[in-house]
């Protein structure tokens, strides 16, 4: 008992439009990859981040953000995980690991001067060195 096999071609033909569909909006490796450790090198603001400097009216420049990024890697390189990032009078409580700035306090919230569950200090330069 031998049947003919039928079908194939139709089934090669629909695995070559799924292949063409498949890549069609795919990216190479290195796009992604350059994608993912952009979006680790930056520094992120939590939600609760931003509300505090919205309604304390903290405002950072790019340089500022910039200086802030410089002092996260020599926090990390420091071993530090929970730091208070000290800058133009403002402070900022930053998960150095997940790289993500969690709440900013003004020059009034710092003269009560107890920060709680940091386990490092850095004084942010404003000259692009932190």
């Amino acid at each position: 008992m031998v049947e003919r096999i039928t079908g194939l071609r139709q089934l090669h033909q629909l695995g070559r439009v799924r292949q063409a569909r498949a890549t069609q909006g795919a990216q190479s490796f290195d796009d992604v990859l350059k994608k993912q450790v952009d979006k680790t090198d930056s520094l992120k603001f939590s939600a609760h981040a931003q509300r505090r400097m919205e309604g304390r009216g903290i405002n950072l420049s790019e340089s500022d953000l910039e200086n802030l990024e410089k002092a996260a890697d020599v926090a990390a390189s420091k071993g530090s995980r929970e730091s208070l990032f000290l800058m133009k009078g403002a402070g900022f409580i930053v998960n150095v690991r997940n790289r993500t700035v969690l709440t900013a306090l003004d020059t009034r919230m710092l003269k009560e001067r107890v920060v709680t569950n940091i386990d490092s200090t850095v004084f942010v330069s404003q000259n692009n060195n932190a």
